[in-house]
């Protein structure tokens, strides 16, 4: 099978060095905000100069210069621009690191060497993605992204910090192995394989057939498929809570739901005018998951609880899918569109994943669930208890990235576990169509760095908190 030849190859380990003219490196990769932020880096700083003097715009975008300073001559430069604007954010630093080891790759570079320089915006602005440890965070993600190719894999010790880059880095690999392939190579059936291999204790994984009886509306998605494309429900669970004594209060329920759909035809409502030709991408939800899961595997926080089943108290329910083209319309490529029920409102779940994701440059937006949400899927036809999809006003669909939520809700029986009830169940859906990244191309990964920033890297470093 297709799957069978397929090698599974760990995320490049990063090589730590303090000596900037080590032999051991073929290009040096400078990420700062001006030239003048570089003089500290000696064997640099003349050749930035000179590039400066000769080309007025040299402090923006990306540069190739010979420096004969350093053993390979390669010096590639990505210039983040000033940081103190109010549209700024951590994107800046991880994109410069992306343009920067990119260019490497492009003039032949084989190790590049990323340097992140001072922030001196830093130094007169809070903002927490400013944090030292934040901003060499980004950038060693950022770098990542650049490298993500099927390609040799070298090894070698490494710090804390860029240990961390690794592991966050596996998860997402893992998320784009399976988000970006085709639908062949990455059918339902291969995906169990391919998890099977990747993921072992402490995280538990079953495989279950698509039960009419359990998941009737994947079961009406699933009964046009012949037997090579069948759907599967994988079940995960990680339990960190088990590793040691930790008081119960401090354990994070997390139950997490991602959208699967291999190959996305549309079903009897056909998807035509090409829109079909990047629905192999409608799987990137379940990706994610299962990406955050490969972290967990590796870093093992204790004080979480990702679960299957509703059997803990207080859980915080999270569904990520590629589910509308409308919170692309809403809010542009590259955003993702957080909306909350009203108990997870009024615990500002929300405002907290959009402030751990911004840390790292994944970028949401925060959408409102009203009442037109769920008059929309009313019917008063004998037919029916509820439509799937709200009915067109003018030839468009209005509020068409939030009605879908509510529908979620109802549909669900989350509806009978809103703020008025006895038991309230605090759920957040991220649409991740906009933000999964382009096709072609390599997926984002969405939003595996904020389940991560908010939920595990707390406990492994000095993380920021947003501020209330």
């Amino acid at each position: 099978s297709i799957v069978a030849a397929m090698t599974h190859r760990e995320s490049i380990r990063p090589v730590v060095t303090s000596d900037l003219c080590s032999q051991d490196f073929d290009s040096v990769v400078l990420v700062v905000e001006d030239v003048s932020d570089a003089s500290s880096f000696t064997p640099l700083f003349e050749t930035l100069q000179e590039a400066s003097q000769v080309n007025q715009k040299f402090s923006s975008d990306v540069h190739t210069l010979t420096c004969r300073s350093l053993p390979s001559k390669r010096l590639v430069v990505s210039f983040t621009g000033h940081l103190d604007q109010d549209i700024d954010d951590a994107r800046r630093i991880t994109e410069a690191s992306t343009k920067g080891i990119s260019q490497a790759i492009k003039i032949g570079s084989k190790r590049p060497l990323l340097l992140l320089g001072p922030l001196k915006t830093a130094k007169k602005l809070e903002h927490s993605w400013l944090e030292p440890s934040v901003s060499c965070l980004a950038s060693l993600l950022g770098a990542f992204h650049a490298l993500y190719v099927v390609s040799l894999r070298y090894f070698s010790k490494i710090t804390f910090t860029t240990g961390l880059a690794w592991c966050l880095e596996e998860g997402l690999r893992v998320a784009r192995d399976i988000g970006g392939s085709d639908p062949e190579r990455m059918s339902a059936k291969n995906i169990v394989t391919y998890l099977q291999k990747e993921l072992t204790e402490p995280v538990q994984m079953t495989d279950c057939p698509v039960d009419r009886g359990l998941y009737p509306l994947a079961a009406i998605v699933d009964r046009g498929n012949n037997e090579r494309h069948r759907g599967h429900v994988v079940h995960l669970e990680y339990d960190g809570s088990t590793q040691s004594q930790i008081d119960p209060q401090q354990i994070v329920n997390l139950f997490l739901v991602g959208k699967g759909v291999t190959y996305d035809t549309g079903g009897s409502d056909l998807k035509v005018g090409g829109i079909m030709a990047t629905m192999h991408r409608d799987k990137c939800g379940a990706a994610a998951v299962a990406g955050f899961f490969k972290i967990l595997n590796l870093l093992k926080p204790k004080n979480l609880k990702v679960i299957i089943a509703l059997k803990v108290s207080n859980p915080r329910l999270l569904t990520i899918a590629t589910l509308t083209g409308h919170v692309g319309l809403c809010y542009g490529l590259g955003y993702t569109g957080i909306v909350c029920n009203g108990p997870a409102k009024e615990l500002g779940e929300d405002y907290d994943y959009q402030f751990a994701g911004s840390l790292l440059g994944e970028m949401h937006e925060i959408s409102t669930l009203r009442r037109e949400d769920y008059d929309a899927h009313k019917t008063d036809e004998e037919y029916s208890d509820l439509l799937n999809s709200a009915r067109l006003i003018g030839g468009k669909r209005s509020r068409g990235h939030q009605s879908p939520v509510a529908f979620m809700i109802i549909a669900s029986g989350l509806d009978s576990h809103l703020k008025n009830t006895e038991k309230p169940l605090a759920y957040t859906h991220m649409d991740i169509a906009s933000s999964n990244g382009p096709c072609p191309g390599i997926p984002t990964g969405t939003p595996i760095l904020t389940l991560a920033s908010r939920y595990i890297l707390p406990e492994q470093m000095k993380w920021p908190n947003r501020k209330v």
